[in-house]
Order: C-alpha cells, then sequence, then structure tokens
C-alpha cells in the first residue's frame, strides 16, 4: 500500500516525490531537488525521515596525509517536531565536534571568515616566498 505524506509548507524550494519505507508502509514524499540522500533506509516513523545534500569537504595536508577539517551540507528532518530541524539548514561539522545547525546567514558569516583565513594564509606563504 502506497500512502501520500503531508505536504510541508516549511520547504519552500522545489522538489520531486520519492519513495520511502516507514514503518513498513511505502510512503511518497517531496524531496526538495538539493536532496542526494537516496532514502533507502527503512524509518520507524516519519519524524526520522530526513534530507541531505552532498558533503562539501575542506581538507588539508597534516603529517603522514590528509584531514578532513570542516564538512558542511544542508540538512532537514521535515516532519520533525523541533522547528529548528524541520526546515532546511546548514549542517556544519567541525573535525571531532557535533554538528552546528547554521541558518544561511550564519554559513554566510562562516563562509566568509573562511575565505578572509585563506586570504591571510595566502599573505604569511608570500611573506616566505623566495
Amino acid at each position: 500500500m502506497t500512502v501520500l505524506a503531508p505536504a510541508v509548507p516549511s520547504q519552500s524550494a522545489p522538489s520531486r516525490q520519492v519513495a520511502a519505507t516507514v514503518a513498513g508502509a511505502t510512503v511518497v514524499l517531496p524531496c526538495p531537488l538539493w536532496c542526494t540522500h537516496p532514502h533507502n533506509e527503512e524509518y520507524r516513523a516519519l519524524p526520522d525521515v530526513s534530507h541531505h545534500s552532498d558533503e562539501l569537504t575542506l581538507s588539508v595536508p597534516v603529517h603522514g596525509g590528509v584531514d578532513s577539517t570542516l564538512v558542511t551540507r544542508i540538512s532537514c528532518w521535515p516532519f520533525a517536531d523541533e522547528a529548528a530541524t524541520a526546515v532546511p539548514f546548514v549542517s556544519c561539522n567541525p573535525v571531532g565536534d557535533e554538528f552546528a545547525q547554521l541558518t544561511p546567514e550564519a554559513a554566510t558569516a562562516l563562509a566568509d571568515q573562511v575565505i578572509a583565513h585563506g586570504y591571510a594564509m595566502r599573505a604569511v606563504a608570500r611573506s616566505i616566498s623566495g
């Protein structure tokens, strides 16, 4: 049996329909175009359904290899009871830490800080280049 999930007004982005298994039933859900999550696991309940984009990873060289320093992606649990996760947000996960839920404005501010750090790093490199 296929059930249509209720529309989620908090998702204003264009979407497509995907089938997911929720509590043993096939449910047709709206899925935002930015979501690359396959939805192939079985969810226990509708609030467990989540959407995720591809991860953006900043990797840096470390002794003996490369390490991921900052991982970001868009995430959303559209049927969650918590309002902050029911709408899309930027999930930011610094190395070895829990992810932070960033609004678009906070994500932009963080991106500006990363860009500024990059410019400062270039200046440091130029100061010792021959």
